[in-house]
């Protein structure tokens, strides 16, 4: 999740995880600690792949390009959070809904929609 820390701890896609804002994730401390984190998630039965997002997907799509370079296996969540995952959140897209949680794994409400 390419975001400043406090927005991440707000709400993100579940199961993501923040290492560091996108301009100092080209830093080898956050590298290595971006490496041991896909480590984990492989040793663990998950895919060897990175989905970066961000707000509207130009700054995830900015790191996609610089961790490409490194090697890693990294695509970009098309038109961002806000679009592909939060929805348009207007009462009549229900279906838009796609899950959240804060930085302890609780779930987030949208805001704005009511509930069925």
């Amino acid at each position: 999740m390419i975001y400043v820390q406090k927005d991440y701890e707000t709400s993100h896609i579940p199961t993501a995880i923040w290492i560091a804002n996108a301009e100092e994730m080209g830093d080898s401390e956050n590298i290595k600690k971006l490496k041991a984190k896909l480590n984990a998630h492989i040793s663990n039965g998950g895919k060897n792949e990175i989905i970066a997002y961000c707000y509207t997907g130009h700054t995830a799509g900015l790191v996609c390009g610089v961790l490409g370079t490194l090697g890693f296996n990294i695509k970009n969540l098309m038109y961002g959070y806000s679009l592909a995952w939060d929805g348009s959140q207007k009462p009549h897209i229900p279906y838009l809904e796609a899950p959240k949680e804060d930085q302890y794994g609780n779930k987030v409400l949208y805001k704005n929609i009511p509930s069925p």
